[in-house]
């Protein structure tokens, strides 16, 4: 879900635990985990401020096209994959 709300361009706020903080880096409000009063405040800040919400969510699907989506991912795997099998093939010897 974050992804997809990424990818279509919304703000996202959200807990800071396991790797949303390094994947909503600058484009995303982070609250503590269990703490319903801070989680308010985020939004009501974003819904107060339209302009820096919708910053928030270009910057958002901005950072998923160039590092979460298939093409970015195209782009480290690929050559990575090609590399190993040209090692598996070498270590054939064919």
């Amino acid at each position: 879900k974050l992804f997809d709300a990424m990818a279509l361009g919304r703000p996202i706020v959200s807990t800071a635990v396991s790797m949303i903080p390094e994947i909503l880096e600058g484009c995303g409000v982070l609250v503590p985990p269990d703490n319903p009063t801070a989680l308010r405040a985020a939004l009501g800040r974003l819904l107060d401020d339209p302009a820096g919400a919708a910053e928030l969510g270009r910057r958002a699907r901005r950072r998923c096209a160039e590092r979460y989506s298939f093409t970015a991912a195209r782009a480290v795997l690929f050559p990575l994959i090609d590399d190993l099998a040209a090692r598996f093939a070498a270590a054939r010897g064919t």
